[in-house]
């Protein structure tokens, strides 16, 4: 299990918890970040996550999945909404082979915050 908690000296909220038991090492998140738009909507925390897949005919490469978060408030008091569903299916990926190369567009944050910058009005 991978634990995931966002806070400050005063307040501690847990985000997401990521495990796979069929992922051949353990699970790890690659990235954080934070989107600012420029509407006065809230920022958006971004996390990812991946898992390795290997030593299988049919599957070797890695599954990622991406959450996104509201935060609201400020510095002192804070809360977070989870917002990882206006991301749809665009929200977990797999990229490597699988009857074929697969390739999972998502996996950096300069891509999430290209699509963030569309569709987040």
């Amino acid at each position: 299990y991978l634990k995931n908690f966002l806070g400050n000296s005063n307040k501690r909220i847990f985000l997401n918890e990521f495990s796979d038991f069929a992922a051949k090492e353990s699970p790890e998140l690659l990235a954080v970040s934070v989107y600012k738009a420029r509407t006065p909507k809230p920022p958006i925390l971004i996390t990812i996550h991946r898992a390795y897949y290997c030593c299988t005919p049919q599957l070797e490469g890695n599954i990622y999945k991406v959450n996104l978060y509201q935060i609201i408030g400020n510095k002192n008091n804070f809360s977070i909404r989870d917002v990882t569903n206006i991301f749809g299916e665009n929200s977990e990926g797999f990229e490597g082979q699988s009857e074929g190369q697969v390739f999972y567009k998502y996996k950096n944050i300069a891509s999430i915050k290209e699509w963030l910058e569309v569709n987040y009005k």
